[in-house]
């Protein structure tokens, strides 16, 4: 659980799911739609503002905590697409 009551979680799919009050607010994709990991995401953590997730696939990617707390994807298409800022 993130400080503000939000949960971030990782999907089958590869992409992360940002909850809030047990349900699911929105969905982070990378650009394009693009799954964030071609593979589902194991474990995620955060420190100093960014987001880490770590797939299936052996990718590490670090993503801005802020972009995604900041996003308000509108109600009939509940996506945000952004790009890590590191790719291991």
């Amino acid at each position: 659980m993130l400080a503000d009551e939000n949960i971030i979680s990782g999907c089958e799919w590869g992409n992360m799911l940002l909850g809030e009050a047990g349900l699911i607010k929105f969905e982070i994709t990378s650009k394009g739609r693009k799954p964030c990991h071609t593979k589902p995401i194991v474990r995620i953590t955060m420190e100093g503002g960014e987001v880490t997730t770590m797939g299936i696939n052996g990718y590490l990617r670090v993503w801005f905590w802020e972009t995604i707390d900041a996003a308000d994807p509108p109600d009939e298409d509940r996506f945000i697409e952004i790009e890590p800022i590191y790719d291991f």
